[in-house]
């Protein structure tokens, strides 16, 4: 009887060694591995962010009329995207400037794109980028280019936004004040 409790212990004893074993070995998903890489790459560049639901909320000043924008990195299973915004609200009648200023820029742009949206009457304008994930989880180098090239964009682009926006420059051209065209972004 003493041998059959012993290996009945020893059984049970394996057992749960084995189970804490195998948990301990069962791969994590893409999107919390994607999730860990942003929260790692965001704590070791100093970044303060707000964290819900896989999805870093942050804001950086900007040296243009802007003054500073909203950046959000979205976490999803099959993706991982940056949206910045812009923090100005156009009315109606700067749709069609910035719609076409947009399209301006999106022509010389490669690694984001600019939106107009829509929301309660008021025009929003977002620069987002996004890479695609299948097999494999984008590194910090592709992180680093997702957030910084649509911040660059604002930056380089934020006053002709920001005047288009506020109805200041109502040209279709308007490509100076916007920074294309070899223009700087300030029509001084």
């Amino acid at each position: 009887m003493k041998k059959m409790m012993m290996l009945a212990l020893a059984l049970v004893m394996m057992l749960t060694l084995t189970g804490a074993a195998l948990a301990e070995s069962v791969p994590m998903s893409k999107e919390d591995q994607m999730k860990n890489m942003v929260q790692g790459f965001l704590d070791e560049n100093g970044y303060e962010y707000e964290y819900d639901d896989y999805t870093f909320s942050m804001s950086f000043a900007l040296e243009n009329a802007l003054e500073y924008v909203n950046v959000m990195v979205f976490v999803d299973d099959d993706m991982l995207s940056v949206t910045v915004d812009a923090p100005i609200q156009g009315e109606e009648a700067a749709f069609e400037p910035l719609a076409v200023l947009t399209t301006l820029i999106n022509s010389e742009i490669f690694y984001a794109q600019f939106r107009v949206d829509h929301y309660n009457d008021k025009l929003y304008v977002a620069c987002r980028a996004c890479n695609l994930v299948e097999d494999a989880v984008p590194g910090e180098n592709e992180l680093y280019y997702l957030i910084n090239e649509p911040m660059r964009y604002m930056e380089e682009y934020g006053d002709g936004l920001f005047n288009h926006a506020m109805g200041a420059d109502d040209s279709q051209e308007g490509g100076d004040s916007a920074g294309l065209n070899g223009g700087d972004g300030n029509d001084e």
